[in-house]
């Protein structure tokens, strides 16, 4: 399937608000977060386990258009959308989150940031829907999981949702880092930096100056996908920690291709013909 236009994003977003009342049908922004948790399942549910949630939030089965052509079409700029996220994610290239212009606020210097927050829901729905990913021990999830979540929308009193997928990401935020740890160090803490192979990959290589408890961090970013693939702690001489997200390699997935399998071979789903 090819990737889709601006015309075709539209297109998308005019169906989905076209589901009749009394359906909660999402929104294209939602949508590419959720399309992006089920891509990242160990097991992945059935179109039609998850379609419904699409077209209604409770999972009503009887959500659906009118007019059963304009049905087809959505269900096919939706598969469509999917594949071309599933894609990126396996080729380590960053998923481009539809963003719509009036959800960023030219004058909040972390506008951009909270205008993810539509994508993030979309990840956390899907997350309390299948709660196995948040349970996943591949350190690449767990660290799109931390990275994603943080943007969760707040709630009617300003404070982030206790929705259960966002529970268990307090102890994985404590211990993986993210994209966003190596953007937000401050210059003067950057020992060193330079360009660096790290698992195959060229990467950006930094480094911190010791800490007051005496610890160094080092971190490589991938230069082709921009995602943190490795982080250190260091004590000395002594590594205290490591987290690593290297590429996945894969056959078939859930919109097309038969496997999605880690480097070192172990399979996380095949989908049968």
């Amino acid at each position: 399937m090819k990737p889709l236009t601006l015309n075709d994003i539209e297109r998308l977003g005019e169906l989905l608000a076209a589901v009749p009342d009394p359906f909660v049908p999402m929104e294209a922004d939602q949508l590419d977060g959720f399309l992006t948790a089920l891509c990242l399942l160990k097991v992945p549910p059935a179109i039609d386990d998850w379609f419904v949630y699409v077209l209604d939030a409770s999972g009503n089965r009887r959500a659906k258009l009118a007019d059963p052509a304009e049905q087809a079409e959505l269900r096919r700029l939706v598969l469509a959308r999917g594949a071309d996220i599933e894609s990126r994610i396996l080729h380590e290239r960053p998923v481009d989150p539809i963003i719509y212009d009036e959800d960023i606020d030219e004058d909040d210097p972390e506008g951009e940031l909270a205008a993810l927050a539509p994508f993030a829901d979309g990840f956390a729905f899907a997350c309390s829907l299948w709660p196995e990913l948040m349970k996943s021990q591949n350190k690449a999830v767990q660290a799109a999981l931390v990275g994603i979540l943080r943007h969760e929308s707040p709630d009617e009193d300003g404070e982030e949702e206790e929705t259960e997928a966002v529970d268990g990401t307090a102890d994985l935020a404590q211990r993986i880092p993210t994209y966003e740890d190596v953007l937000e160090l401050e210059q003067d803490a950057i020992a060193a930096a330079g360009y660096e192979e790290k698992g195959g990959l060229a990467c950006i290589y930094v480094e911190t100056g010791e800490d007051a408890l005496g610890y160094v961090e080092k971190y490589w970013v991938s230069v082709d996908s921009g995602l943190l693939v490795c982080a250190e702690q260091w004590k000395g001489e002594e590594l205290t920690y490591r987290m690593t997200s290297y590429a996945v390699s894969t056959d078939r997935t859930l919109f097309g291709l038969t496997e999605f399998a880690l480097p070192d071979g172990t399979v996380l789903h095949t989908v049968e013909e």
